[in-house]
């Protein structure tokens, strides 16, 4: 049976949580563009599913790759929230799978972290770019 595990919201919703980055974005984690408030905040994050699918056995297993998208008003910001994330999104080997309530990450590996300013905005937006690569079972 094919699985594709709706992992957008859970993992959202985790992501505001954690301690690690709660602290550098807080509540400001959006799926897809974010609708951000006409007051700027220091930091925020933008992430989507940008390809990946189901294993390919009989396990009820998903690999959804995803994209994230770190913002900060200088380099820096953004460069810390980028790589607190990394840190937060480096699941498998040597830690246990992330319960996310329905589903859980057993593994995810960062497959890319490049600074990449936003040059579509009315100005340049300092932000990194972090991909990853996970593998979702449900709960």
């Amino acid at each position: 049976m094919i699985s594709i595990l709706d992992i957008e919201g859970p993992l959202r919703d985790w992501l505001k949580v954690h301690p690690d980055l709660a602290q550098l974005c807080g509540q400001h984690v959006y799926l897809g563009a974010a609708q951000r408030s006409s007051t700027p905040v220091d930091y925020w994050l933008e992430f989507s599913r940008m390809g990946g699918g189901p294993d390919l056995t009989t396990a009820p297993l998903d690999n959804p790759l995803m994209t994230f998208h770190n913002y900060g008003r200088t380099r820096l910001q953004a460069s810390q929230q980028a790589h607190a994330l990394a840190n937060i999104l480096s699941i498998g080997i040597t830690t246990p799978p992330v319960d996310l309530g329905p589903l859980r990450i057993i593994q995810s590996r960062v497959t890319l972290l490049v600074w990449q300013p936003d040059v579509l905005a009315a100005k340049d937006i300092p932000r990194y770019v972090l991909d990853c690569t996970m593998c979702v079972a449900p709960n």
